[in-house]
């Protein structure tokens, strides 16, 4: 469904519903398989967290990290996950079946039965899964995951949907009629419920209720016996939305999936609607195919362009999605509670746009009298609203249209809490038809034939609608027509104005014009500062203070605004007599201004290049008092700040701080090694000073309670940082120009549920070894790489992986991304033990179960080997042994095999010892090991020669 739906369905921004709250945190994704399409029919989450779609190739998972795919006989379209066994029931195309993985944890799919064609759904009960396919319902168990049972499809049971409450199965055939499973057979039910065709039915988390949407856009609660319809905020939208499928989220939270209307989330026990995610906050298209929720609470929606996942309860807003800003966003402020945003093509706000449109109804004269009165009341008196205008109308044509679901929306809920200001051009239009119409009457006779010739004639001339009637205007209540008694009035064409809907868009201030650099706030103003002079805001409306070219303005605790230019200068203005005026202009700075500061005694400091300038006041002038200069190699913007009780200067890695009683700029060595490991500065306020380090922000300011949040490790590539609502927002412009609201005074915490698990092993061999239990490893193959998971969601290119190898090493390494994937080289033969940990985006740290492991030593470092060496060399002493001690055997050869026997077992000897010892394998250093170990065991070999070469006669006789 393309997003042109909405040229249809303008209400779908609700924005009169959530104002300025701005939209849920969305994070979009698109899986990294070749030839792949969004075709996802629906969403799982299996036992380790990983999140499973349905797919026409077949399922599809993703671990936060990766994707891969999980290849089936036929497209899936249905499935369901048993968390007991940790099987993945599927529907497909042509068969049924499920994904298991197997004791290599290689994740495979058994066939069920391939009889069965289009199974377009999977539903577990009890100890049975049950498959509705076009031949009917399967049922299969659980235990032995055997097919049962097979209800064929009929033309008195043609069932086109099943569901279950508790223990029980129903469906709902194409009849609307209900049935449920008793005794082995589908049963009509002989209470019968009146709803229509069922859209979906889920089970509340509590199992003691379901939840029913019908294809009419209407919800109920079933609870076995008895069904209750739910009312809530979003009948009427959901009614021309489409309903097509549900998620509960927890045990009364639900989101609901449209067809045109994106996903609601919506408390059915509180009526209440939490939002809605479409296209206009942000969803890519607004028809869902498939929608699921995680452990942590994040919502998926499938669409045509991926796959988004909302996180709802995360205290982060985006208004990055309301229409009209243009160019690249460059300042923030939030002053009287309105919205403006400084941006390279000028200074926009937020603001509320009322749509409004004609309506033309014949009414009686008397009531259209009336109504005139009251719209001339309303224009003066913010007492009336738009129901009072309109119980004075009296609607006697069938062509007026009646009350629907936009205007329920958008206009009645908004004339109840605020009065709508009519179009006095449309209503000076009516009153000068309606004294034309009065001349007119005065010329004619007033009799009754006349009158009722008149009144057939006006009813038989049904009037053309206009073409602003469509679906958004208002029909009026019905009142009671006058009695028979009475002298009936003349009906009247008149016309009134309706409020069609209302949005919210920023808007331009046209009196401003070039790149706005800062929004600084003065009493009841905004003061915009651009590249084309300064303005003070009021509403949406501007107007100009001065035409300088401004670096850099500050307003002073005196009401003064300082203005520091590119001509060298700085311009002081003061506020008198509600108007700026110039005081004073300092024209002996001689550098180029970037930052101005009052410190706490009064005085006012003015930063350049490499030299900081105190003003003080005397005699009511503005006069450079001193001048000092700060170290600034690289040609950092010098960031002024009102500091733990002192003046400092912060650079980019320095931070100096103003010394009285040297009258010089100090370095602060311990600040400043803070700032050595910082990677980013902000100073976007007077004031407040923001650094980055690593992943974290800190803070420095003279203003209490202004605190940072992990939640800000989220957003990367920060370009600004402001902060509002005494310290409890942080507004984020982050990269690609996006505009966020960072909530603290919001306790949410993110819920993460799975810790990290191994996924895979490779070795120099080649294949995978999953299990973990029995993880051993042959020398000739000692290059292990691990590779590691863990189902985090809210920002998967973001986890970090930090392990060490107990038995090689007990340090951690440092973090890092890359650390998913560990390899280790060449590993020498032992036991080992490798830790892993991840830490999410957010700062929060999960481990993995350790993983033992073993490298096997090589055949000759075996003890079997050791012992059949052993037993080879005794076996050569003793034949060396008993030779000599033979006068039967050849001299030669005795003498032979006994110098054999004595080279062998001293070469054995220094192998042995060799492989102890460590040094550096160069020859000259092997060679003089070689020797000292030679000489150690030379008395050794000369004992071994004189007791194997002991014989009865003497070998020199031979």
């Amino acid at each position: 469904m393309k997003h042109q739906i909405f040229l249809l369905f303008p209400i779908l921004s609700l924005s009169n519903l959530f104002a300025q709250t701005g939209d849920f945190y969305l994070t979009h994704y698109t899986p990294s398989i070749s030839n792949f399409d969004n075709n996802i029919s629906a969403i799982a989450q299996d036992i380790s967290g990983q999140m499973c779609f349905a797919h026409r190739q077949g399922v599809l998972k993703f671990d936060g990290k990766s994707w891969h795919l999980n290849a089936t006989p036929s497209s899936v379209l249905s499935m369901a996950y048993e968390e007991a066994t940790a099987k993945l029931y599927v529907g497909c195309r042509y068969g049924i079946g499920y994904i298991s993985t197997s004791l290599n944890q290689k994740e495979e799919y058994t066939k069920i039965s391939d009889e069965i064609s289009n199974a377009k759904q999977t539903l577990l009960v009890g100890e049975f899964a049950f498959f509705l396919h076009e031949n009917g319902i399967t049922q299969v168990s659980l235990k032995n995951q055997q097919v049962l049972q097979q209800f064929n499809r009929t033309p008195q049971q043609n069932f086109r949907t099943i569901f279950a409450h508790k223990t029980t199965l129903f469906a709902q055939d194409i009849n609307g009629k209900w049935f449920s499973l008793q005794n082995q057979s589908f049963q009509e039910l002989s209470k019968p419920f009146t709803t229509s065709l069922i859209a979906f039915a889920k089970r509340t988390p509590n199992q003691e209720k379901t939840l029913i949407g019908t294809i009419d856009g209407k919800l109920f609660l079933f609870d076995g016996t008895s069904l209750n319809p739910v009312k809530t905020e979003a009948d009427n939208y959901l009614a021309e939305s489409g309903l097509k499928n549900l998620f509960p989220i927890d045990h009364q939270i639900v989101a609901i999936g449209t067809a045109r209307g994106g996903c609601v989330i919506l408390n059915f026990m509180t009526q209440k609607v939490i939002g809605y995610i479409n296209y206009n906050t942000g969803l890519p298209d607004d028809e869902v195919l498939a929608i699921g929720v995680d452990k942590s609470k994040g919502i998926w929606i499938a669409h045509e362009f991926g796959l988004t996942r909302v996180d709802y309860e995360l205290p982060i807003r985006s208004f990055s999605n309301f229409p009209g800003l243009h160019g690249n966003l460059y300042t923030f402020s939030k002053f009287q509670n309105k919205i403006y945003v400084g941006t390279t093509e000028g200074v926009y706000v937020l603001s509320e746009i009322k749509d409004y449109t004609e309506v033309r109804k014949f009414v009686e004269q008397r009531k259209a009298q009336q109504l005139e009165q009251l719209r001339e009341a309303s224009s003066k008196s913010p007492s009336f609203t738009k129901e009072e205008l309109a119980t004075s109308q009296v609607e006697v044509s069938s062509n007026v249209p009646k009350r629907n679901f936009w205007n329920l929306l958008f206009g009645r809920k908004k004339e109840e809490n605020s009065q709508p200001s009519l179009d006095k051009k449309q209503i000076r239009e009516a009153k000068r038809k309606e004294r034309r119409e009065k001349r007119k009457k005065k010329n004619k006779e007033n009799s009754e034939e006349s009158e009722e010739e008149t009144t057939k004639q006006t009813q038989q001339e049904s009037p053309t609608p206009s073409p602003l009637l469509n679906s958004s205007t208002t029909s009026s209540p019905k009142t009671s027509l006058p009695s028979p008694s009475s002298k009936p009035s003349t009906p009247q064409l008149v016309s009134d104005v309706v409020l069609k809907s209302i949005s919210y868009a920023f808007q331009k201030i046209k009196e401003i014009e070039g790149k706005c650099t800062q929004l600084l706030e003065f009493e009841n103003q905004l003061i915009a500062v651009t590249n084309k002079g300064v303005y003070f805001i009021q509403g949406n409306r501007a107007s100009k203070i001065a035409s300088h070219l401004v670096i850099y303005a500050y307003i002073t605790s005196q009401k003064e605004l300082w203005l520091s230019t590119f001509d060298e200068k700085v311009y002081i203005y003061q506020y008198k007599q509600n108007k700026w005026q110039l005081f004073q202009v300092i024209d002996n700075v001689e550098d180029y201004i970037n930052t101005i500061l009052e410190d706490k005694h009064g005085s006012v400091w003015l930063s350049g290049t490499d030299i900081l300038k105190k003003c003080t006041l005397i005699e009511n002038k503005w006069t450079i008092s001193a001048e000092l200069e700060i170290y600034n190699p690289f040609g950092d913007e010098i960031s002024l700040l009102n500091y733990d009780n002192k003046l400092y200067a912060f650079l980019s890695k320095k931070a100096y701080y103003y010394d009285l009683t040297s009258d010089s700029m100090m370095l602060d060595s311990l600040l400043s090694q803070k700032l050595e490991r910082s990677l980013k500065f902000i100073a976007s306020q007077p004031n407040i000073y923001w650094v980055q380090e690593q992943r974290d922000w800190h803070v420095f300011s003279s203003l209490p309670q202004i605190n940072t949040s992990v939640y800000l490790r989220l957003f990367k590539n920060v370009n600004q940082l402001f902060v509002t609502e005494k310290n409890t927002q942080i507004w984020i412009i982050s990269e690609h120009q996006k505009l966020y609201q960072l909530d603290l005074s919001q306790k949410a915490t993110y819920k993460h549920e799975y810790d990290v698990f191994l996924r895979e092993v490779k070795t120099s061999a080649g294949g995978n070894f999953l299990n973990i239990q029995q993880l051993n490893f042959d020398y000739q193959h000692n290059t292990v790489t691990f590779l590691f998971s863990i189902p985090d969601f809210i920002d998967d290119r973001s986890t970090e992986f930090q392990y060490r190898l107990l038995g090689l090493t007990n340090n951690w390494s440092e973090w890092s991304v890359d650390h998913a994937s560990v390899t280790f080289n060449y590993l020498p033969a032992g036991d080992y033990q490798l830790e892993v940990r991840a830490r999410n985006a957010i700062g929060q740290i999960f481990d993995c179960n350790p993983i033992q492991f073993k490298v096997n030593p090589p055949y000759w470092k075996e003890p079997w080997f050791y012992a059949l060496e052993v037993i080879f060399f005794s076996s050569l002493l003793l034949i060396s042994f008993k030779l000599n001690r033979s006068n039967s055997v050849n001299r030669f050869i005795s003498k032979a095999l006994t110098y054999l026997t004595l080279i062998l077992v001293v070469d054995f000897l220094n192998l042995i010892i060799s492989s102890y010892l460590e040094f550096d394998e160069t020859p000259v250093v092997v060679f003089a090991t070689q020797c000292a170990i030679s000489l150690m065991i030379f008395p050794l070999e000369k004992i071994l020669e004189k007791f194997i070469t002991k014989s009865k006669q003497p070998m020199n006789n031979y």
